[in-house]
């Protein structure tokens, strides 16, 4: 189910030049206590590009996902990037 959401999610992010999409792959850590983590990264231009990101898959996540178990959390500025 992880990868399943991981890939419905990156194929919601619209394809453009100014944003760059890195995923979904495993975690660092994959697996914790029978729950699966993926990453997507998201780089774009400015921080109004990825909040309209956002806020296009709340709505997918609330309506599609929730229920079906998966949790999502956005990271604007994640400082365990490597």
């Amino acid at each position: 189910m992880a990868d399943e959401a991981a890939f419905a999610l990156a194929g919601l992010i619209p394809s453009r030049s100014d944003i760059l999409v890195n995923g979904p792959a495993a975690a660092q850590v994959a697996k914790v206590k029978d729950m699966y983590k993926r990453v997507i990264y998201i780089k774009a231009d400015s921080i109004n590009i990825l909040t309209s990101i956002k806020e296009s898959l709340d709505i997918y996540i609330k309506n599609d996902l929730s229920s079906k178990g998966v949790g999502v959390i956005f990271d604007y500025n994640p400082l365990n990037f490597v």
